[in-house]
Order: structure tokens, then C-alpha cells, then sequence
């Protein structure tokens, strides 16, 4: 698996699928039909990628939308900024580690 990140954005060609995992906060996997990446002048998520996006119980495909955006370096999804993980075949988002992705996560049991 491999994390989501701006230069990987930068990379993905028209009309991609692949599929999509992430565990921090939630937990989950969805497939994502790439259409652009998208540098913004905005400080807080300055590069976002527009597509489709289709969960396991849906049969149709979601969008297009600016769906993924860049937050503390990875790509994400949700109101959680969930980072986003490349799965390959066989792997699920059970194997991604808690939290990882995030370059300043700082676990709450440290301040309890």
C-alpha cells in the first residue's frame, strides 16, 4: 500500500481507478475513479483531486466532486481528514496502522 500524498496526486492519470483505504478516526475503503488534481491557493488544503467515488454497497458512481484534499501532508477524505491509502490486491484498510499518514498526530492517552 502506499500513502495518498501530493506528489502521488500529481501522478494519477485521467480515468484511474483504484482502491482507497483509511483508518484513523473511522475505518473504511472505497474505490475512486480519478479525474484531476488541483493546486489551490489555499493555505489550509492546497491541493485537492476531483473524481467519482463508489462504496461497496453502492452500484453507482458517486460525483464528479472535489471529494480528497491535502491536509498535514497526505491526502484525505471526510470531515476527519482521513489520510488515504493506495491498497493494492489483498490488502485491506485492517492493514493499515491506526493514524498513520499524519505527521503530527500526537495520541491523546499522552496528555490523560
Amino acid at each position: 500500500m502506499k500513502l495518498l500524498t501530493r506528489d502521488v496526486a500529481m501522478q494519477l492519470s485521467t480515468d484511474s481507478v483504484m482502491r482507497l483505504g483509511y483508518k484513523a478516526y473511522n475505518e473504511g475503503e472505497f474505490n475512486w475513479k480519478h479525474i484531476s488534481t488541483n493546486l489551490t491557493p489555499e493555505m489550509h488544503t492546497p491541493c485537492r483531486l476531483t473524481g467519482y467515488f463508489q462504496y461497496d454497497d453502492q452500484t453507482d458512481w458517486i460525483g464528479p466532486a472535489d471529494y480528497l484534499y491535502e491536509f498535514q501532508g497526505c491526502i484525505c477524505r471526510g470531515s476527519g481528514a482521513e489520510p488515504c491509502w493506495i491498497l493494492e490486491e489483498g490488502e485491506t484498510s485492517s492493514d493499515i496502522t491506526r493514524y498513520a499518514g499524519w505527521t503530527d498526530y500526537t495520541p491523546l492517552s499522552k496528555y490523560e
